[in-house]
């Protein structure tokens, strides 16, 4: 299956991972028609410089969060044994990784695989003029 991304999304993503750093960033992602829209944060998520821990007790009953989003502040965009056992059960898991420019990421299934994200621009809504 082919995913895509909206590119500020994945800009937000980028500049969550540096803002956090040392420390790790995570959320989930809202996902649809397979497209990436959107990070949600979960309440109370705690992080530092080895791990990110989410409340997944804190998540909203909300079908559409589909993936899970981190980063990893030692430079290396390879899923860690316990990223694999979290990425269970969500379609996309993004691992941005040091520096966090826009290119410093990688996407993986979950089963661990990786996939390539296309990265699209969000169309604008025109509104009407009266």
């Amino acid at each position: 299956m082919t995913y895509k991304i909206y590119k500020d999304v994945l800009f937000s993503i980028m500049g969550f991972s540096k803002s956090f750093y040392p420390n790790e960033f995570s959320a989930l992602l809202y996902i649809s028609d397979n497209i990436i829209e959107e990070i949600y944060f979960l309440p109370l998520t705690v992080s530092n410089e080895n791990s990110a821990v989410l409340r997944l007790d804190m998540s909203p009953m909300i079908f559409s969060l589909k993936g899970s989003v981190h980063s990893h502040p030692s430079g290396y965009g390879i899923p860690s044994r316990a990223d694999l056992h979290f990425f269970l059960g969500k379609a996309v898991n993004i691992i941005a990784y040091y520096p966090f420019g826009i290119e410093d990421y990688k996407a993986y299934t979950q089963k661990g695989e990786p996939i390539l994200l296309e990265v699209i621009l969000r169309k604008k809504v025109s509104k009407n003029k009266f």
